[in-house]
């Protein structure tokens, strides 16, 4: 009977290392994990962990949408369409011209920054113009392109800017992107 209860005994002490191995296994490998996603992740949550930020010369517009031939009070009056957009980039850019669907010429251009309406404006956007051309980033800006037919369904419009990038744009009038 001792003998029997002895061996009980040993076999639960053995039971018990066994499951403490594999509890301190399990840690051992859930560390090792947690390591190698930090190991690649750890700019994401530490914050001592430096990237090198690099900004773009590249233009990151985003067309908000197109009206063609607006008669409305307060819109530019020039006959053409009016290209609304916004520059997500990092650095400034200036429109040189435009090139809508299979011109042989460039398009003349006139850039506005354009000012949300509010009660001083009567409910209207206000357009100031901006003679260079130049689109400051993170604000809305028109690009009134002259001299266009307004009768089509959709614009294949490219901006051609002072440093040699372009950038296309396919829309359609009122379409916002």
């Amino acid at each position: 009977m001792k003998a029997l209860s002895r061996k009980l005994r040993e076999k639960a002490y053995n039971k018990g290392l066994s499951d403490v191995v594999a509890a301190l296994l399990s840690i051992v490998i859930t560390l090792v994990l947690l390591g190698a996603f930090f190991a690649f992740n750890g700019g994401y949550f530490i914050t001592a962990f430096q990237r090198p930020q690099v900004a773009s010369t590249l233009p990151l517009l985003q067309p908000l949408y197109l009206i063609i031939n607006p008669q409305t009070q307060g819109y530019p009056q020039q006959p053409g369409i009016i290209l609304f957009l916004v520059n997500y980039g990092s650095s400034p850019v200036q429109v040189a011209y435009a090139m809508v669907n299979d011109a042989q010429q460039p398009n003349v251009t006139y850039v506005y920054l354009v000012v949300p309406p509010s009660s001083s404006t009567g409910g209207q956007p206000k357009f100031i113009p901006c003679p260079t051309g130049e689109i400051q980033p993170g604000k809305e800006y028109a690009v009134l392109v002259a001299n266009v037919p307004t009768s089509l369904n959709t614009y294949f419009i490219t901006l051609v800017f002072t440093n040699g990038y372009s950038e296309e744009f396919v829309l359609s009038p009122g379409v916002i992107q």
